[in-house]
C-alpha cells in the first residue's frame, strides 16, 4: 500500500511536469571558444518523454489507475473530461394541499342574490377547506392540461343579522319547516348562526402554463364540480339573559337542508394563489321547507401548498 502512494505520487509528479513543459519551449545554450550555437528544444520532447515516464508507470500500477489519476485531478485534454448532460424534468404527477377562506351567500339558480340574503351577516358568513390530493398533468410532463383530484373538509358558517337565528317547526301537514325569525329570550347577541361541516370530492380540470414538469408556477384557470356529505349541522345563539348572566343554546338539526350537495366551480391562479367561485347545483333546503329556492355562492382566496420533489436527474447529482 505505501509502495502503491509513493508511486502514485510519483505519477502525479511526471503528469503536473509533462504538462507545465510542454506548454512552454525550453531553450538549452551550449556555449564554445570557437562558436556559439543556440539549439532549441521543444516542449514537445519533453511531452515524448513524459509519454515513455507515464507508460513505464502504468506498467506498474497499471493503465486504469493512471487514467482514474488523470480524470480525479483534472489532468488531460477537453475530450478526457466527461460532462453530465442535463436532462428535462419529467414529473407528470404532484401531491398538494390548499386551504381557502371566503365568503358565504344565498343565491338562486342563476346565481344572482336572493330576498333572503339580506338576512345575512355578509362579513360572518364564512366558509373555510382543507383539499388535498394530486394534479396529474395529460399528455407529459410539457402540456398543459391538469386533472386534480382528491378529499376536502368544509365549513360554513351563516351569520344572521338583525338579532335573527334559524329554527326548525312542524307545519299544519305533519311536516317540518324552516324558518329565519327574530330571537327571543335572549338580550345582548353576539352571535347567532348556521353551522355546518361537509366532506368533499372535488375535482377540476386546469390549463396550467407552468414550465415543464411543474405546476402552479405560472398562471392557471380551471374549471370543475365537487359533491359532498353534511357531516354535521348546529345553530348557535350566544348572548345574555335577563338577569345579564351569559347565556348560550346550541341545537343540533338539519334544518331542513340536504344531505348531500353537489355543485360546479371555476377558479383562477397565479402561482400559488387561487381565487375559487363555486354555485350549488342542489337547494340548501329541501323543497317546501323555505320560503323560497336558496343555493349556496361563495367566492374563497386560497393558496396552494404542494410536495415537488427533485427530478430524476437532480437527485442523481444530490447523491454524488
Amino acid at each position: 500500500m505505501k509502495k502503491l502512494t509513493t508511486v502514485t505520487l510519483l505519477g502525479l509528479g511526471y503528469l503536473a511536469l509533462g504538462l507545465s513543459l510542454s506548454a512552454m519551449p525550453v531553450s538549452l545554450d551550449f556555449n564554445s571558444s570557437q562558436n556559439q550555437d543556440t539549439t532549441s528544444v521543444s516542449g514537445e520532447v519533453w511531452q515524448e518523454e513524459f509519454m515513455k515516464e507515464a507508460a513505464t508507470l502504468s506498467d506498474s500500477l497499471g493503465a486504469t489507475s493512471v487514467k482514474s489519476m488523470v480524470l480525479k485531478f483534472g489532468i488531460g485534454n477537453d475530450a478526457s473530461k466527461k460532462r453530465v448532460s442535463s436532462k428535462k424534468p419529467s414529473r407528470t404527477s404532484f401531491d398538494y394541499f390548499e386551504f381557502h377562506v371566503g365568503a358565504n351567500s344565498f343565491r338562486d339558480a342563476s346565481g344572482y342574490e336572493t330576498n333572503s340574503e339580506s338576512l345575512l351577516n355578509g362579513w360572518e358568513s364564512l366558509t373555510s377547506r382543507f383539499t388535498w390530493g394530486v394534479k396529474k398533468k395529460i399528455g407529459g410532463p410539457s402540456s398543459l392540461l391538469v386533472i386534480q383530484s382528491g378529499l376536502g373538509i368544509e365549513t360554513n358558517q351563516y351569520s344572521f343579522k338583525e338579532d335573527n337565528e334559524i329554527i326548525k317547526s312542524s307545519d299544519l301537514s305533519g311536516g317540518s319547516t324552516t324558518q329565519i325569525i327574530p330571537v327571543t329570550g335572549v338580550y345582548s347577541l353576539r352571535r347567532n348562526s348556521l353551522n355546518q361541516v361537509y366532506m368533499e370530492v372535488p375535482v377540476m380540470a386546469q390549463l396550467d402554463f407552468s414550465q415543464s414538469g411543474a405546476v402552479d408556477k405560472s398562471l392557471s384557470l380551471g374549471f370543475g364540480a365537487y359533491a359532498g356529505i353534511r357531516l354535521g349541522s348546529e345553530s348557535t345563539v350566544l348572548g345574555s339573559d335577563w338577569e345579564g348572566e351569559r347565556l348560550m343554546t346550541r341545537v343540533s338539526s338539519n334544518f331542513n337542508t340536504h344531505l348531500f350537495r353537489y355543485g360546479l366551480q371555476a377558479q383562477l391562479g397565479m402561482r400559488a394563489w387561487k381565487v375559487t367561485g363555486r354555485l350549488d347545483g342542489r337547494t340548501f333546503f329541501q323543497a317546501g321547507s323555505f320560503q323560497e329556492e336558496v343555493y349556496i355562492g361563495s367566492v374563497t382566496l386560497g393558496y396552494a401548498f404542494k410536495k415537488q420533489l427533485p427530478s430524476e436527474f437532480n437527485r442523481r447529482r444530490l447523491v454524488r
